[in-house]
């Protein structure tokens, strides 16, 4: 039976502490640009859980052989939970290198042309925007895009760390774009990620808008066309949108 070494514990902690790019198993002898239309250093209020937390725009460069990509959002700045993860993508298609900004925070987006969602620190589905203590110092967002040579086979919502274990060995190519968001301190106090228990904290900002909520839902639409459409459906206090895939019978 094989022990492990007096080292071993020390180095899954350290790996466990490590962004995904870092890893064993998924460092990338190629690399690929990331950019966003969105942010381009500073992270918007918009996309912040302070704010109504919209998925921003992403875009990568295509990568030759690529049969799926993954995105792996993490802050490396955060308190109790290092690195505090805030949005897993997984199995978005080889021809696909871009996705529009405002994603529900759903499982399984676009139909079967479609791509999956993982779990954030934070608990939920989907992108989770940043959300640092009030007057902590600008924490660094690293949105990471991997190139694979494979679709994972990884059900939906699953945990990051489960989509990492299916990605080992299978990394082409990655690349990744860091953007900063710090809340300054102020007297109103809201959740922030390592000083409350994640979910706690209400958000707060402005509903998204029909018109802009109907582009984002065409943008979606025209990235992955599937037989089965995604139609918008507002709910709750207008902070969040959810789509529900239209049934055909």
């Amino acid at each position: 039976m094989a022990t492990q070494g007096p080292g071993s514990h020390g180095s899954d902690a350290a790996q466990s502490a490590m962004l995904a790019r870092m890893r064993d198993g998924l460092r990338a002898a190629e690399s690929l640009e990331v950019a966003s239309t969105t942010f381009d250093s500073e992270i918007p209020d918009a996309q912040s859980e302070y704010a109504a937390g919209i998925s921003p725009e992403l875009e990568w460069t295509a990568v030759e052989g690529a049969k799926s990509y993954a995105v792996i959002v993490e802050d490396p700045d955060a308190h109790k939970v290092r690195p505090f993860v805030h949005w897993v993508a997984y199995n978005i298609p080889g021809s696909v290198t871009c996705l529009p900004e405002g994603l529900d925070r759903e499982a399984h987006l676009g139909g079967r042309e479609g791509f999956l969602q993982g779990r954030t620190s934070e608990g939920g589905v989907g992108y989770f925007g940043p959300r640092p203590p009030e007057g902590d110092p600008a924490h660094h967002y690293h949105f990471q895009v991997f190139a694979l040579d494979r679709p994972l086979d990884v059900p939906p919502g699953a945990e990051r760390d489960a989509v990492i274990a299916a990605m080992k060995g299978h990394v082409l190519a990655s690349g990744e774009l860091v953007g900063t968001f710090q809340q300054l301190k102020t007297d109103q106090k809201i959740g922030a990620e390592g000083t409350e228990a994640p979910g706690e904290a209400p958000r707060s900002g402005e509903a998204h808008k029909a018109d802009d909520q109907e582009d984002r839902d065409a943008q979606l639409a025209n990235t992955f066309p599937a037989s089965d459409p995604v139609t918008a459906k507002q709910i709750d206090d207008g902070t969040t949108i959810r789509r529900a895939r239209s049934k055909s019978k």
